[in-house]
């Protein structure tokens, strides 16, 4: 079984059943003792989404996940990573569809934060 037929970014597209997810749960400025914005974290929901009662390739795909992610130095344009991507919450969820009781999905990842530090003044709205 393939464990990915695409990754994408808030919703897959309608008929795929075997993919990754990622999506953007939360962001927030962190602050320094001087009270100013000394970063920022973004919190990500990083999922694999595998049709059937079977766990087994949502749980090889989400310790893919966590091999590719954790600890993990990536390059983001305008941005410094203050420290590794790490993971602060696993995600095990079997969904059941409410029309068909038969029918489950299994949603297996977790929640990464990426502490970052604006390179550049940011953007104000006029």
């Amino acid at each position: 079984m393939t464990w990915a037929r695409g990754v994408y970014f808030g919703v897959a597209p309608q008929g795929v059943e075997t993919f990754v997810l990622v999506d953007r749960l939360a962001h927030g400025d962190e602050d320094n003792c001087f009270g100013t914005a000394a970063g920022e974290m973004f919190l990500y929901l990083v999922k694999a989404v595998t049709p059937g009662t079977a766990t087994d390739g949502a749980r090889a795909a989400a310790v893919r996940i966590r091999e590719a992610l954790e600890g993990a130095t990536i390059t983001i344009a305008e941005y410094a990573l203050q420290r590794p991507i790490a993971e602060v919450e696993s995600v095990r969820i079997t969904e059941v569809d409410e029309g068909n009781p038969d029918r489950k999905m299994q949603h297996w990842g977790g929640h990464y934060e990426v502490h970052v530090q604006r390179l550049t003044p940011a953007r104000r709205a006029p």
